[in-house]
């Protein structure tokens, strides 16, 4: 079964979805603005239960608004591992010590998958501070040029299990933006596990005992259902995270 993990503060809420691809949704909030030079920063967390080695990846941006594209840099990052991704980095930017980007601004749902077709630079290009990208589907892309930059071979064969993070990064004043939430649309390969939330290994709905045995028992190893933290080991990162969650699922 596909999870939504939401965390906000120290809450995590979790519903059923259905898959392939597996869907996983975070909470939205304020993007700062720059401030003397130092960027207005925006992040947000969703905990993904073990499902398996990753095949491809998008992510979505629902309800991002956001005047003067230009000033943002957005990302994606496996906490775990430390593997991180570019979306999309100061539109119509294309010097490194000069230039301030594009004027287009956005307001819609925006998802960015290496299956895409459409150029946010291209889409962005003469649109001007009146003009609105339209939403919908972009190929990620790299900071300068605009080409595509895909991020499937960032992330290929990695356990999706632990703490993925979006950041959006506002590095240029006086203009500001929200989003509303966004989501891990994930397709992956390997051990399906039946949890129905985390720490749930047995998959009855309750982290309890019975899970507890489950993990000790595969303790030091890597078996893919127990690793909770998606570290790769089995060990008191798991045992955390499991205690954390005792009871019903919720």
């Amino acid at each position: 079964m596909a999870m939504t993990a939401g965390i906000l503060g120290s809450t995590i809420v979790w519903s059923a979805l259905a898959a392939p691809p597996l869907e996983f949704t975070g909470p939205g909030g304020d993007i700062p603005d720059d401030f003397n030079g130092r960027p207005g920063i925006f992040q947000s967390d969703i905990v993904v239960p073990p499902n398996g080695q990753l095949v491809s990846i998008a992510v979505r941006l629902d309800g991002m608004v956001h005047t003067f594209i230009g000033d943002l840099v957005v990302t994606v990052t496996h906490v775990p591992t430390g593997t991180t991704a570019t979306l999309v980095s100061r539109v119509g930017k294309t010097s490194a010590s000069s230039g301030v980007g594009d004027s287009s601004n956005l307001d819609g749902d925006y998802t960015f998958d290496d299956e895409a077709t459409g150029s946010l630079w291209l889409e962005a290009e003469g649109g001007g501070s009146n003009f609105v990208v339209p939403p919908g589907d972009y190929f990620p892309s790299a900071p300068l040029t605009g080409v595509e930059a895909p991020i499937d071979p960032v992330f290929a064969n990695l356990n999706v299990a632990g703490t993925w993070r979006l950041t959006i990064s506002d590095e240029a004043p006086q203009d500001v933006g929200l989003i509303g939430s966004w989501a891990l649309l994930l397709d992956v390969s390997g051990t399906s596990c039946p949890a129905q939330c985390l720490g749930d290994i047995s998959g009855d709905g309750v982290v309890d005992g019975t899970d507890l045995g489950s993990l000790l028992a595969a303790w030091d190893t890597s078996t893919e259902c127990a690793d909770l933290s998606g570290d790769g080991t089995i060990d008191g990162a798991d045992l955390g995270i499991l205690l954390a969650a005792w009871g019903p699922c919720r």
